[in-house]
């Protein structure tokens, strides 16, 4: 009332104009798949050949979504959680909580809102290894595990292959006449509301068996195809985190009357 009667600018209340965002243009990705054979082993070995194609089309698909990974990667904001000294378990859902809180929180969404999660598709396993030394609780199975991870507000997706960069979530190539692999020294994995990133999908074109001129003059054949597809982040850059988890499958829990650090 004061300021109304003063007039002027004292009366004045404030607008909030925005600013449109600026279009953001994302190239489709192409990827090939082109393998060559000889007619006459397509003839003499048709079951190897069905085999190769199979090995062909893992490979492509091992680039396509590596690829897709390192995009989701470079679109979230990368952040880092955990330690080995407790559990798997309990550092993975430290990181859940949080995650969500900061989200939610900078982005003002309902308290029920459930996030994406793409996860290495051997983490449950190493979860199951975690509870198996655990004083209490142990034989929970990979599925209870899973449907735990979910009671915590995340829809998962467990994914084969994994980004360029940061440590690989692929074992060596292959193992040595010693002690087993360890599991990866760190998770990488990703978490955003559902439909902060989206698909771009420009279907595929598959050619299928190829002959010509060049190929039928040395008796061979080519099966080739392509793919068109990339990934774009339609939500604001706060609602997609990339998390690097140091998590170690210790079973560890805190002992009796002993806290957790909190900053």
């Amino acid at each position: 009332e004061a300021d109304d009667a003063e007039g002027g600018t004292s009366a004045t209340k404030s607008c909030q104009a925005l600013d449109c965002p600026a279009y953001t243009e994302t190239f489709v990705q192409i990827f090939a798949h082109c393998r060559e054979y000889g007619n006459l082993n397509a003839r003499a070995w048709p079951e190897k050949i069905a085999h190769e194609n199979a090995l062909t089309m893992a490979a492509l698909s091992r680039v396509s979504e590596s690829f897709m990974l390192d995009r989701i990667k470079g679109l979230s904001i990368n952040v880092t959680n955990g330690a080995e000294t407790l559990g798997a378990l309990i550092y993975l859902v430290d990181a859940i909580v949080k995650a969500a809180f900061g989200i939610r929180g900078r982005l003002r969404m309902p308290a029920q809102t459930r996030f994406r999660a793409l996860i290495p598709a051997w983490v449950p396993d190493m979860l199951v290894l975690d509870t198996i030394q655990t004083q209490f609780d142990r034989f929970r199975s990979r599925d209870e595990l899973v449907a735990y991870l979910r009671s915590v507000g995340i829809d998962p997706v467990f994914y084969l292959d994994s980004p360029s960069t940061g440590t690989t979530q692929l074992p060596d190539a292959a193992q040595t006449a010693a002690a087993i692999d360890p599991l990866p020294d760190n998770v990488q994995w990703a978490i955003f509301p559902e439909g902060a990133v989206i698909g771009l999908d420009m279907g595929v074109l598959e050619l299928g068996v190829v002959r010509d001129s060049t190929l039928n003059s040395t008796n061979d054949f080519q099966v080739f195809g392509e793919r068109f597809r990339n990934l774009a982040r339609i939500a604001p850059a706060q609602a997609a985190y990339w998390v690097t988890s140091d998590l170690c499958a210790s079973g560890q829990f805190p002992p009796a009357g002993t806290a957790r650090t909190c900053d």
